[in-house]
């Protein structure tokens, strides 16, 4: 995750004093912190990954979607599957629906 993010992100280095001032500005980060990171977060039966990374103002969403299919074929080769949850909901009770003439109900 984090190599694909620097590769396809904004790279620090890149920017200039003053958008950088901004980011620090804004986000309450030192420069060091505006580098890709992935944080992790244990949850009751999966790990949660998620990585944060600086995106020009346009692309967003053409950057996300080469990210996630770098991420998606490098786990593949490495022989790490991808689980999703999967519920089904049984027992359900009898449902009654009663028509009523209009005017009466």
């Amino acid at each position: 995750m984090l190599e694909a993010a620097e590769r396809h992100t904004v790279k620090i280095a890149d920017l200039s004093r003053p958008a950088l001032e901004a980011l620090e500005k804004r986000y309450a980060m030192k420069p060091s912190e505006l580098k890709p990171q992935v944080f992790w977060r244990l949850t009751d039966n999966w790990i949660e990954m998620t990585v944060r990374f600086i995106v020009p103002d346009w692309g967003i969403r053409n950057i996300k979607s080469d990210m996630s299919r770098e991420i998606l074929e490098r786990l593949d080769k490495a022989g790490i599957g991808v689980a999703s949850g999967t519920y089904e909901v049984v027992g359900m009770p009898p449902i009654k629906a009663q028509m009523v003439p209009a005017g009466q109900g």
